[in-house]
């Protein structure tokens, strides 16, 4: 799907052992998704979905992408997914959600509720380069909430103080630590590099203390 305004009272989409690539290629071209009384998209078994350059909302009290499959769900680049009186995206059995671009927004609930114990969150992409904007995921109530498997790459989350996170997460990037900072009641989280060694001198941390000529030595 290149293009288009979909909108149903229902849902705008249902996938059942299905692959489904909804793409936008050209900025002429709308290219929306929303429900009124059901969720934007709805995922059932082993189906499959890409999501780059969308616009999907619901308006109602369901999600905006409903994962009740095995199959994987990704959001890139330029997509917005924004919910109004639900969590934007649930997934609640043993199906993974890759979230590598783009933003996700529950103007009253949780950004992504991964309910299911079997079910896997991917926040970014594990690279060795983090960005502390992209993806984003902002939750009136929590950012979110993970009973499965939570692995934060990439992005920023922010939620009500102090729900940015709630539940484990099982993996970050290497020689990174998560930071949480609280302004005005919102708690918002992030990526940020160990520093390897502090001069004690200067007080400048250092993250890499290795010299471009092996040949010399690097002081501190």
């Amino acid at each position: 799907i290149y293009g288009g305004n979909f909108n149903n009272s229902d849902c705008a989409l249902y996938i059942n052992y299905g692959n489904v690539k909804v793409e936008k290629i050209d900025d002429n071209i709308e290219l929306k998704m929303s429900s009124v009384s059901g969720s934007g998209i709805t995922m059932f078994n082993n189906s499959n979905l890409s999501l780059k350059g969308v616009n999907l909302s619901s308006q109602s009290r369901y999600n905006a992408v409903y994962h009740r499959g095995t199959g994987v769900l990704e959001v890139l680049d330029g997509s917005v997914l924004r919910t109004n009186n639900s969590d934007t995206i649930r997934s609640e059995s043993s199906g993974s959600v890759y979230v590598k671009g783009g933003s996700i927004y529950a103007e009253n609930h949780t950004a992504i509720w991964n309910s299911g114990t079997s079910s896997k969150v991917y926040l970014g992409e594990k690279d060795g380069e983090v960005s502390i904007t992209n993806p984003s995921l902002y939750g009136k109530t929590y950012g979110i909430i993970n009973s499965g498997s939570f692995y934060f790459y990439d992005g920023i989350i922010e939620g009500a103080n102090p729900n940015a996170i709630s539940g484990n997460v099982s993996e970050i990037e290497d020689e990174y630590a998560i930071v949480k900072t609280v302004v005005d009641g919102r708690q918002t989280a992030i990526l940020k590099k160990l520093a390897i060694v502090q001069n004690e001198t200067t007080g400048e941390f250092y993250y890499d203390i290795r010299n471009k000529d092996r040949n010399k030595k690097t002081y501190i």
